[in-house]
């Protein structure tokens, strides 16, 4: 079993990056359902709250493109969060 994060929070991102990655608690079904149809993705979990968004994926080899994910839900340039972004696997 092997896990891996993606998030961004009040350390890492403005608010205007923030706020372009929130998914209003309405949308959470939803984006919950994409992520788990995800490439590679066997189950999936997003936290979003005022002051952070996390993806949090567990794979059968630990490697899914969770920055894909988030380019294609928020359908936006990865040049604008990329650099906010934190990354965490499990090693």
């Amino acid at each position: 079993m092997k896990f891996q994060l993606i998030g961004v929070n009040h350390n890492t991102a403005p608010v205007e990056v923030r706020e372009r990655l929130a998914i209003p608690e309405s949308r959470l079904p939803e984006a919950c359902k994409k992520l788990g149809a995800h490439p590679g993705i066997e189950e999936g979990m997003i936290l979003s709250t005022c002051n952070r968004v996390e993806v949090i994926a567990h794979s059968k080899n630990g490697s899914v493109d969770l920055r894909g994910f988030l380019r294609d839900y928020f359908q936006i340039d990865p040049n604008e969060f990329e650099k906010h972004l934190y990354e965490y696997r499990e090693q």
